[in-house]
């Protein structure tokens, strides 16, 4: 999971091999994804953006296609390289994270949830859901899944 969908998934380390389970996202990694801006809301280029990041989106996920997404999904900080994305944007992910691990929807939703962490103090910033720690649970199950399924022969 990562901050978008089309190509913050690879955040989580580079993936060369096209059959890897944890490869979600068909283009290689690519650092200048990384490289943001600080544009603000009125800004042209930023609209121009944002459509554009839809569009790719939208290529790469056709199930979203016309479908609300969360800000998180499209947008970035300064740097790009926030740890965290917001809850919507990775239940949103979930399906799509499932069919390429091999992992089932209800176990990716129940990782969701263990990884979720609310507002600091209670009233700062908006609840999260770190990408890094998910990633590392996400590859845990799925090597505990694999390994179940040697020892039963499925």
């Amino acid at each position: 999971m990562g901050r978008n969908g089309f190509t913050a998934a690879h955040r989580q380390r580079p993936v060369l091999n096209p059959n890897d389970p944890a490869r979600t996202v068909p283009a290689p990694y690519n650092a200048a994804n990384f490289a943001r801006s600080n544009l603000g809301p009125t800004s042209k280029d930023l609209v121009e953006r944002l459509v554009r990041d839809r569009r790719d989106l939208e290529w790469a996920q056709p199930e979203l296609i016309g479908k609300k997404v969360p800000a998180d999904m499209l947008t970035a900080s300064a740097s790009g390289l926030d740890p965290d994305i917001s809850p919507a944007n990775a239940y949103l992910q979930a399906a799509r994270v499932a069919t390429a691990r091999g992992i089932p929807i209800a176990q990716i939703d129940a990782l969701v949830d263990q990884h979720l962490t609310g507002r600091s103090f209670g009233i700062f910033g908006e609840p999260r859901v770190n990408v890094l720690a998910l990633n590392l649970a996400l590859a845990r199950a799925r090597a505990d899944l694999a390994a179940r399924q040697t020892r039963t022969g499925d």
